[in-house]
C-alpha cells in the first residue's frame, strides 16, 4: 500500500511538477500536492494545511528557494525542505544548505529524489521524537522541583511538631515514678519520633537540601527487622518469605533509605497480586560480569524482591522508573516510588534490574 505524502511544491512549471509527482508514485508514495509560485500563495498554503515536506525550485519569477525556506522557518515547523532545480550553482546550493535546506538535486537526476525524501522524513520524525522527549523531561523536572519545594516546607513544619512531641514526652516522663507502666509508652513515643525524624531526613535529601549519613549495614538484619512490619502490610492473603544468604557481606549505606527501597518494592509486589500470592525477599553475594554498561566486575550484594503476580508488558517495563509513570488508577499511586528507589540505588553506586513477564 502506497504511503500518503502531503507535498507543498514551489514550482511554476506544470510539466516539471508532473515529473516530480510521477517520480514519487514510482517510489510507492501517494502524493497529495499543491503548487505555489509566489510568497503570498505559499504563506496561505502553510497557514491552511499541514504538510510532510516542501519541494522547491531554486529560482522562479519574483520568488526563489531561499525566500520560500524563510517562510517555512517563520512558521516554526520542522518540514524537510528539498531544492529541485534545473540549474543551481554550487555556491547557491551551499548557501541554501547553510540557511537550513535539507538537500538539493538537479531535475536531470530525479532518481535520487525518493531516497532523499525517505531519509529526510525519517530524520524529521526522529527530531520530533527527540523534542517530545525533551519536553516530557522538562515537565517532569518542573514537577519534581515543585514537589521538592513542597517537601522542604512540610519538613520544616513537621520537624517543629516532632520537637514539641519529643519535648513534652520528656517532660511528662520526669513526673513518672520509676517503673511506672507509662514509661514503656514514653519509649515507644521516642522510637516513633526517631522514625519520623529519619523520614524527614530522607525528604530533605530528596529535595537536595541535606546529605544523608551512611554507615556499615547488615542487610540481612535490616530485612529481618523490616519483615515483621511488612507481613502486617501485605495482608493475610500474601505469603512473605525471606531467603537470606548466611555469609552476606556488609555494605555502606543509609538504613532509612534501604528500608524505603525495600518497602516500595514489597508494596509494588503486593499490588501486583490482587488475589494474593507469594513474595520472596532474597539476599546474596554477587560478582557481576562487566559488559561495559552494567556493574563493574567487583563485589556486590544482591537484594531481590520477587512475586507471583500479574507481571508487566514490555511497554510498561520500559517505563517503570520514569517519575510519575503509574499503571494504577487515578488517586491510587504517585508514580514516584520506583523512581525514588532507582535514585537511591544509583546514588549508592548500585544498580537496579527488573525481570517480568505477563502472567
Amino acid at each position: 500500500m502506497s504511503t500518503r505524502l502531503r507535498v507543498l511544491m514551489v514550482e511554476d512549471s506544470e510539466d516539471d511538477s508532473l515529473l516530480l509527482l510521477r517520480e514519487l508514485k514510482r517510489g510507492d508514495y501517494a502524493p497529495e500536492a499543491q503548487g505555489v509560485d509566489t510568497a503570498e500563495a505559499m504563506r496561505a498554503a502553510l497557514k491552511d494545511q499541514a504538510w510532510d515536506l516542501v519541494v522547491s525550485d531554486y529560482r522562479l519569477p519574483g520568488f526563489n528557494a531561499p525566500a520560500a525556506l524563510k517562510l517555512v522557518q517563520e512558521t516554526g515547523r520542522d518540514l524537510p525542505f528539498i531544492i529541485v532545480s534545473g540549474v543551481v550553482s554550487e555556491e547557491d546550493a551551499v548557501a541554501a544548505m547553510k540557511a537550513g535546506a535539507h538537500d538539493y538535486l538537479t531535475k536531470g537526476k530525479l532518481a535520487r529524489l525518493v531516497p532523499i525524501i525517505a531519509r529526510e522524513l525519517r530524520e524529521a520524525e526522529q527530531r520530533r521524537e527527540h523534542k517530545r522527549l525533551q519536553q516530557e523531561q522538562a515537565l517532569q523536572s518542573q514537577k519534581l522541583e515543585v514537589i521538592g519545594r513542597l517537601a522542604g516546607g512540610v519538613v520544616h513544619d513537621f520537624n517543629n511538631l516532632l520537637t514539641a512531641i519529643a519535648g513534652n514526652a520528656e517532660l511528662g516522663s520526669q513526673a513518672l515514678a520509676t517503673g511506672h507502666q507509662a514509661s514503656s509508652n514514653r519509649e515507644e513515643i521516642k522510637r516513633a519520633v526517631g522514625r519520623a525524624t529519619s523520614l524527614t531526613h530522607q525528604l530533605m535529601a530528596f529535595t537536595r537540601q541535606q546529605s544523608l549519613d551512611t554507615e556499615v549495614l547488615d542487610m540481612n538484619a535490616l530485612v529481618v527487622e523490616m519483615t515483621k512490619m511488612l507481613k502486617h502490610l501485605v495482608g493475610d492473603d500474601v505469603q512473605l518469605d525471606a531467603l537470606l544468604s548466611p555469609d552476606l557481606k556488609a555494605i555502606k549505606g543509609n538504613p532509612g533509605q534501604c528500608q524505603q527501597v525495600l518497602l516500595n518494592l514489597v508494596v509494588n509486589a503486593r499490588d501486583a497480586m490482587p488475589k494474593g500470592g507469594k513474595i520472596t525477599i532474597r539476599t546474596a553475594n554477587v560478582t557481576p560480569k562487566s559488559n561495559g554498561q552494567g556493574p563493574s566486575p567487583e563485589d556486590y550484594i544482591s537484594v531481590s524482591v520477587s512475586d507471583t503476580g500479574t507481571g508487566m508488558s514490555d511497554a510498561v517495563k520500559a517505563r517503570i522508573f520514569e517519575p510519575f509513570f503509574t499503571t494504577k488508577e487515578p488517586g491510587k499511586g504517585t508514580g514516584l516510588g520506583l523512581s525514588i528507589c532507582q535514585d537511591i540505588i544509583q546514588e549508592g553506586r548500585g544498580f537496579m534490574e527488573v525481570q517480568s513477564a505477563e502472567g
